[in-house]
């Protein structure tokens, strides 16, 4: 038994074969990524030439909302004596490293 559905979406074979509105709409939604991604390439340049500061705060909250998945998977799935041993590691890493560009 076929489920129905409540609207039937639009065939599109061509741009061309589109008039008035639904035209308009397909080269919107056509060009739009394009936009964004130029706008968001061009929008960290000049951020990063202006307030450094700000564009590296949105870069490390971008990689943090990126990568904040995995490591709550990583941690479900490892057992807790290894993830300390991880963590632990990952610390004193940091402090040799800090303590070196102090010195």
């Amino acid at each position: 038994m076929e489920v129905q559905h409540p609207f039937k979406p639009p065939h599109i074979g061509r741009a061309s074969e589109l008039k008035g509105r639904d035209r308009v709409l397909y080269r919107f939604l056509e060009m739009l990524p394009g936009t964004l991604a130029w706008g968001t390439i061009l929008g960290a340049i000049i951020l990063s030439y202006f307030t450094p500061t700000l564009m590296a705060f949105f870069i490390i909250a971008f990689c943090s909302y990126l990568t904040a998945p995995l490591g709550v998977k990583l941690t479900h799935l490892l057992p807790i004596k290894v993830t300390k041993r991880i963590f632990a590691c990952l610390l004193i890493i940091l402090s040799f490293k800090m303590l070196s560009s102090f010195i």
